[in-house]
């Protein structure tokens, strides 16, 4: 059963450097399902249970070790640049995903709430004791801690980050050391969660479909000597692929209210994708997806969006 009030705790954007507190808690950002345990059941962020049955078995098999812990389910490597779009496989009833639950927190349940002894520093000393344990009576169940780091200054910061960013994760979180979890979104101003990115996530819903062209206007040669091709319309032939998907902004606070200007995500696709997109267009329109961009330079349309997966309805709110 879910423990009355309790949501997810979400995390602010961080915008300001001089609001953080060190020392503070570091670790990288993992792009996967978000996955909350409760009497043996698997819930995502929505607090709806997780659909996928071999991921309930999971849950129920080791209901005890599992009860309060908070992370992300994902589906392969959390480096991949697909990551999330493959960590989808566990929101689907019909998959048999070979997942991987990454620890980063737990809801204190019948536990004193003096906020020394719920802060940060004393809930990841209980995540490392439950996954060491998991580890002893179950090794061959694939559940990690996120590793944590503590850093006493900005350049620590700097140094982690770059160092995330190089082994292919998308950014980092910041957590203060003794900050509470709170039921709902954090604040940048409380520092209980922060992400550090240098993109930042939206999500968009789908209003149409550009086609991917091949340019078959005669080449030439301009006057530096370089070959060029004019862009002139009647030269370009559809290749029978998606070229990108044409979007609008959806409200932070209504994902069934699209918002802003239409823009295009051309980016970020296999070429598998784009030929399935393509051909499954029609379905497609109206569903949302995630998607990643400059957050610096972007006045209404958002600046160099990449696509990274579709948002499945219970993984959103």
């Amino acid at each position: 059963m879910i423990p009355a009030g309790f949501k997810p705790n979400l995390a602010a954007t961080l915008t300001k450097l001089e609001l953080i507190k060190f020392p503070v808690w570091a670790s990288p950002k993992i792009d996967g399902i978000r996955c909350v345990f409760f009497g043996g059941v698997a819930y995502s962020r929505s607090l709806k249970p997780i659909p996928n049955p071999v991921v309930q078995e999971f849950a129920a098999a080791y209901a005890r070790l599992l009860e309060g812990l908070d992370g992300e389910l994902t589906v392969g490597s959390p480096t991949d640049a697909n990551c999330m779009q493959n960590s989808m496989a566990v929101m689907s009833k019909s998959a048999e995903p070979d997942f991987t639950f990454h620890v980063f927190d737990w809801f204190p349940l019948r536990i004193p709430t003096r906020s020394d002894e719920m802060g940060y520093d004393r809930r990841s000393e209980i995540v490392e004791r439950r996954i060491a344990d998991f580890y002893d009576r179950y090794p061959e169940e694939d559940i990690k801690a996120v590793p944590q780091h503590l850093c006493v200054c900005a350049e620590d910061l700097d140094t982690l980050e770059a160092r995330f960013l190089a082994d292919g994760y998308e950014g980092m979180m910041i957590r203060a050391h003794d900050g509470t979890y709170k039921c709902g979104r954090s604040t940048e101003r409380e520092g209980g969660l922060v992400k550090v990115k240098r993109f930042v996530d939206g999500e968009a819903v789908i209003v149409g479909f550009e086609e991917e062209m091949r340019n078959e206007n005669e080449a030439t040669r301009n006057a530096t000597g370089r070959t060029e091709r004019s862009t002139a319309q009647a030269g370009l032939v559809g290749k029978g692929t998606m070229g990108a998907l044409v979007v609008r902004r959806i409200d932070a606070n209504d994902d069934r209210i699209p918002v802003g200007p239409v823009f295009n995500i051309g980016t970020g696709f296999t070429a598998v994708q784009r030929r399935d997109y393509w051909r499954d267009r029609d379905l497609l329109v109206g569903s949302v997806v995630k998607f990643k961009h400059f957050d610096h330079g972007t006045v209404d349309a958002p600046r160099h969006p990449v696509f990274i997966g579709f948002r499945h309805p219970e993984d959103m709110g």
